[in-house]
């Protein structure tokens, strides 16, 4: 055989390999919703029209309208209208004054309603990144990490473990809708979620974040060797409550508020992270429950008796966010998870770190009530910080 006819071959062989790889890729981008061509958004004359009948649907909670159940190429208009709407672009100036009247929680809600029922999403919402490594850069305890870069940006790619026999296709599709969510949400103390990646690691669904350089909060301040003082613990703290309080304002509960779940940005401010997804944990996590520092030893005594998560739940493990800052390190160490969780739900907690104010402690102690209704609200706690 001659070296002109191998180099054919060999030539075929790799366009075939590649026709086959944009078809699995293609295969995979169509099994979340998404459909070929542009993703800029299209505007024409019939545009302002349906965009006021997807805000009077939102104003109204009808998220079973006609406008939110239509199929194929409609779906996916609305579903593009919609988040560009949240995204303040183009439609925003098409509609003037009227776009600053809607409801973004429920136009959230709507979106991710659509997702869940029509298996359609916003095409933004898909991005592709530039994969630095297969090989992942950490393992966190529901993740694994991976490093790449996206716009120029370098970012991480959280793959989330799902055990064995639970249905991947539709364990996937529900994080990639709880994904959605996350996508719309903005405030300085909430980690940002630029979309999902859904073929660069191995064809699987990967939220795309920016790569935080300084980590975890805890570890931050176990790294520092000397405590920060008092004045940064508390900008820190008062960080992470207008954070959750945000969360609350749109409706969610966090359900696994902790130091691992708090992240410094580069400027140096506490942002929570893993929004909405925490709530899923036994579902799809591969993540031992009997590890040391399971979510277990964060939770109030109701969730752990009902694994139902409440913005008081939320108050209750701020308050242990509140030790870790001061201390570097989990609650009480010293105790077992499981010694620590009875001691807990006997109203039995840390004691004082020899750091914390008056102020800061009396906070703590309020989130920590037994009776979920005595704790106070997250506004209340952010009102508390400011003062001190």
């Amino acid at each position: 055989m001659s070296c002109f006819r191998l180099l054919l071959m060999s030539v075929q062989s790799i366009l075939l390999l590649l026709t086959n790889y944009v078809g699995l890729v293609l295969n995979v981008f169509k099994s979340f919703g998404m459909r070929d061509g542009e993703t800029s958004l299209k505007v024409d004359a019939n545009t302002p029209h349906l965009l006021r009948q997807i805000m009077d649907s939102v104003h109204n909670g009808d998220f079973d309208a006609e406008i939110f159940k239509r199929t194929g190429d409609d779906a996916q208009r609305v579903a593009d209208l919609l988040q560009d709407l949240l995204d303040g672009g183009k439609t925003r100036k098409l509609l003037g004054e009227v776009s600053t009247q809607y409801n973004r929680k429920q136009a959230c809600s709507a979106l991710v309603h659509m997702a869940e029922s029509s298996h359609v999403h916003p095409r933004v919402f898909f991005v592709k990144v530039e994969l630095s490594s297969l090989r992942p850069e950490c393992y966190g305890s529901v993740s694994d990490v991976y490093i790449g870069t996206y716009k120029g940006q370098k970012v991480a790619l959280r793959s989330i473990r799902i055990r064995p026999g639970y249905g991947h296709h539709r364990i996937r599709e529900k994080l990639v809708s709880q994904a959605l969510l996350w996508r719309q949400l903005h405030h300085p103390s909430i980690v940002p979620l630029f979309g999902v990646d859904p073929v660069t690691v191995y064809n699987a669904p990967v939220l795309v974040q920016p790569f935080v350089e300084k980590g975890n909060i805890r570890e931050h301040v176990h790294r520092l060797g000397q405590k920060p003082d008092e004045n940064q613990l508390v900008s820190w703290l008062l960080d992470i409550a207008r954070g959750v309080e945000y969360l609350h304002d749109m409706g969610i509960h966090h359900g696994d508020l902790r130091g691992n779940n708090i992240c410094l940005s580069d400027d140096g401010v506490a942002q929570v992270n893993d929004i909405v997804l925490t709530q899923f944990h036994e579902e799809w996590s591969e993540a031992s429950p009997h590890a040391n520092g399971r979510p277990g030893r964060w939770m109030a005594p109701e969730y752990l008796n009902s694994s139902i998560p409440t913005f008081e739940a939320d108050v209750f493990s701020f308050g242990f966010v509140a030790i870790e800052l001061y201390t570097g390190e989990i609650p009480s160490p010293e105790f077992s998870d499981d010694d620590f969780i009875d001691r807990t739900c006997s109203g039995v907690f840390p004691s004082m770190p020899h750091s914390i104010s008056a102020a800061v402690w009396t906070l703590v102690n309020g989130c920590w009530m037994l009776e979920p209704s005595s704790r106070p609200s997250m506004k209340s706690v952010v009102e508390s910080l400011r003062s001190v």
